[in-house]
């Protein structure tokens, strides 16, 4: 579970870094007039936008889960060590 509160937690960071390297792809190889690139431009920049949305939204709900997933394993991690004290307790009695 830990790994993926850190994997949810650096969603949006790796969204942000594809945005920039999209930009980079985007602008770097326009020369000159930026009117005749326009509609490339366009292409790309709405490509990494929408990808740092998507992570903007998924991340979120993502932690939701995993938030609930949380909180239904905790009893669960209670009963296995009470459940793991009582097996211990009757082989030390023997």
């Amino acid at each position: 579970m830990l790994w993926i509160g850190g994997i949810l937690t650096a969603r949006p960071v790796w969204g942000l870094l594809a945005t920039l390297v999209g930009m980079q792809r985007t602008f770097g190889p326009v020369d000159g007039d930026i009117g005749q690139a326009a509609t490339s431009i366009t292409h790309g920049v709405a490509t990494a936008l929408i990808g740092t949305a998507i992570d903007m939204v998924l991340c979120p709900i993502g932690v939701l889960v995993l938030a609930l997933a949380l909180r239904r394993i905790s009893p669960l991690k209670q009963q296995l060590a009470a459940l793991r004290a009582a097996t211990a307790n009757q082989s030390n009695a023997l």
